[in-house]
């Protein structure tokens, strides 16, 4: 029982990081996507 509950608590810190991997990478590309539309507004106003 102790193996099973240990087991899954790695488990759950592996979904975890991944979590926050894909947390981090969404952002970034959030940011990169913001920044062209400013591009792109900056460009259309000249």
């Amino acid at each position: 029982m102790q193996k099973m509950v240990r087991r899954l608590e790695v488990e759950k810190d592996e979904l975890q990081h991944a979590l926050d991997e894909a947390e981090a990478a969404l952002e970034a590309e959030e940011s990169k996507v913001m920044r062209s539309q400013l591009e792109v507004t900056q460009i259309r106003s000249e």
